[in-house]
């Protein structure tokens, strides 16, 4: 197998680069780590919560709401 190159790592699509990732170098793939800025949610549009959601959250994490004491 060779080796891919950083900047031909970098040009895949993400789907293509989580299975070409160990075709790396080590230092390459030390690259790739540190240029990752998160997972790819691809085609699935983000869910808009409502209040209720955002006031059940921030309750179940020992947040409170303004002017709640």
């Amino acid at each position: 197998m060779s080796k891919l190159t950083f900047k031909e790592f970098m040009m895949l699509p993400r789907n293509v680069q989580n299975l070409r990732y160990k075709e790396l170098s080590d230092h390459d793939k030390f690259l790739a780590r540190m240029s990752d800025c998160g997972f790819d949610i691809g085609d699935r549009k983000p869910e808009i919560l409502t209040k209720e959601q955002v006031s059940e959250i921030a309750k179940k994490h020992g947040i409170k709401e303004k002017g709640e004491e």
